[in-house]
């Protein structure tokens, strides 16, 4: 059986890869938001359950659905043609919860947060939300949706520190594995791959003019 090899992508192809899939999902987000959020005059239950619900939706599609179909790839990764190779491979949907985790992991998290902390009653302050900062500083705020407040500031900026770090690591390294990829076991690659014969013809052999040594010959003498 041929061994195939794969090449580990640039830095701009996964940072372009993540930026895609990223930006869609923003698009989608803001405009569910803007549906069942900011269009309705009194905010019910109904609205806010639901637009949950679409928003999990719509990340469970993206980052777990259409990579299980594609063969672990998403949207931004089907479009620049890279993969994931797993180095520590288990059965098909362990290993895309496991490469995915950083994406669909943080907006899981954050929509249990609202789903187990804020209360129907309290779906009305949900409305006013405008500025994170002016929400979490609010006095007539109750105690539990501040919190809430802060838990999710405090979760979104260790995932924009870790997602640096990760970059740094891509970029500092030599074969371009982050963080992510040391920890979770993959690698991201281009689809197009290699053969070891293949390598090996790409192998050329130039010629090296090597100065000449003289060698002088002593003889020697015996008694």
């Amino acid at each position: 059986m041929t061994k195939l090899l794969h090449k580990n992508v640039t830095f701009w192809h996964r940072f372009a890869a993540n930026i895609i899939d990223f930006c869609l999902f923003s698009i989608i987000l803001i405009l569910l938001y803007k549906s069942f959020i900011i269009s309705r005059q009194k905010l019910t239950v109904i609205d806010w359950y639901s637009f949950l619900a679409m928003g999990l939706l719509i990340n469970y599609s993206l980052f777990i659905m259409i990579p299980y179909f594609w063969n672990g790839r998403s949207l931004g990764q089907i479009i620049l043609r890279i993969q994931i190779l797993n180095t520590k491979p288990t059965n098909k949907i362990l290993n895309i919860l496991r490469t995915n985790i950083p994406s669909w992991g943080l907006y899981s998290l954050i929509t249990l947060l609202f789903l187990c902390g804020v209360m129907p009653w309290q779906i009305d302050f949900i409305s006013s939300l405008n500025d994170i900062s002016n929400f979490i500083n609010d006095p007539n705020l109750p105690l539990n949706l501040r919190f809430i407040a802060r838990i999710i500031a405090t979760l979104s900026g260790f995932w924009s520190i870790i997602n640096l770090l990760n970059y740094c690591f891509i970029l500092a390294s030599k074969n371009r594995r982050g963080i992510y990829d040391r920890i979770l076991g993959f690698r991201i690659v281009y689809i197009k791959h290699y053969s070891v014969s293949q390598k090996m013809d790409e192998i050329k052999l130039i010629p090296h003019q090597v100065n000449k040594t003289e060698i002088i010959f002593h003889e020697e003498e015996h008694e």
